[in-house]
């Protein structure tokens, strides 16, 4: 049956993932793009690095991405900043890389990058303008260990459909099934999310309804939320 044109189309929300805590990881470099961004007004040509968790625990699968400028990954000269070309590089290879080895890297050679592994430094950033914080990857070590490859299918994936959830209940007390048992089920308890028009169902009557029994007397007010209604 075809769809109504009345139907909505509604647009996914992202939902924020809580923040790595701040450490050492050991990761994979999965990935490596090359971009254009843009500060201040000004164009560069950058890489972009995602580097994903493999270490066993609960932040397996999690990335960490970062980017730097489209150099070589030659080491820092008059005092200026190391690339972080040359740092992932250095880690990787294992040993601080000289100026000729970097001048002679390749894009296959930086191709070559991805798969493998290293240690990243993550950490928490300050509060944004937008009122966020984010991971980021600061520091960059050598691997102790070679870990098995990422493997997509460890990752624990978060079930949101209707299935993967569970309807919260909510119990009676004992008194509410005392009260149950002792009225044949004539008076039961409300629960607390019960729908307004459900109350006023029960509590119809404009003046003041008053039921007794044995164990105590209940009052029901209109428009009000109440502990007990009449079935």
């Amino acid at each position: 049956m075809p769809l109504s044109l009345d139907v909505e189309l509604k647009t996914p929300e992202k939902k924020d993932r809580p923040l790595i805590p701040e450490d050492v990881y050991e990761v994979e470099i999965t990935d490596l793009t090359a971009e254009e961004s843009e500060w201040k007004g000004e164009k560069r040509d950058m890489f972009k690095f995602e580097f994903t968790i493999i270490e066993d625990g609960p932040y397996y699968g999690r990335k960490v991405r970062k980017k730097g400028s489209r150099v070589s990954p030659c080491p820092s000269t008059n005092n200026s900043k190391a690339p972080l070309t040359w740092k992932v590089a250095s880690a990787i290879l294992k040993h601080p890389l000289t100026k000729e080895e970097g001048k002679s890297f390749t894009i296959a050679d930086m191709n070559a990058i991805i798969g493998k592994q290293l240690r990243v430094g993550v950490v928490v950033t300050a509060l944004k303008d937008d009122g966020k914080q984010y991971n980021n990857a600061e520091s960059f070590f050598m691997p102790k260990v070679e870990l098995p490859k990422f493997d997509e299918a460890k990752v624990k994936k978060e079930d949101n459909s209707p299935a993967g959830c569970v309807a919260a209940t909510t119990q009676p007390s004992k008194f509410a099934q005392t009260v149950a048992e002792k009225t044949g089920g004539k008076f039961g308890a409300t629960q607390p999310d019960e729908p307004e028009a459900a109350r006023r169902y029960h509590c119809a009557s404009k003046t003041m309804n008053h039921w007794e029994n044995s164990a105590k007397s209940y009052t029901c007010k209109r428009g009000k939320a109440i502990d007990w209604y009449c079935w």
